[in-house]
């Protein structure tokens, strides 16, 4: 069962089951939600786009959800810099697209 909602602006895949992931020689359970996000910003973190905004979206959701557990898996948060200007555009694109899909 998971213990959280996927968030409306997720676009990547939703996993069919949950899986663990090994960090820091500590394997850590996730839900499938949590893992399907996981993945998502670990993407992210490997073509360079660290500061992109479902990244740091996602880091958002983990602490919120799962604070204990976001301290393992990101602890270096995301200290990397956003331009206002992209943020603010990127969370109206957001915005947009979770109610066009409720509506």
């Amino acid at each position: 069962m998971d213990r959280c909602k996927i968030p409306d602006w997720f676009e990547g895949k939703v996993y069919s089951k949950g899986g663990v992931v090994i960090v820091n020689n500590e394997e850590i359970k996730l839900d499938r939600n949590a893992l399907s996000l996981y993945h998502l910003i670990q993407g992210y973190k490997i073509i360079g786009r660290k500061g992109h905004i479902q990244s740091i979206m996602g880091i958002e959701w983990f602490r919120n959800n799962y604070p204990t557990i976001s301290l393992k898996l990101f602890p270096e948060g995301y200290t990397y810099k956003v331009s206002s200007r992209n943020y603010t555009k990127a969370l109206r694109d957001i915005s947009y697209k979770m109610f066009s899909k409720n509506n």
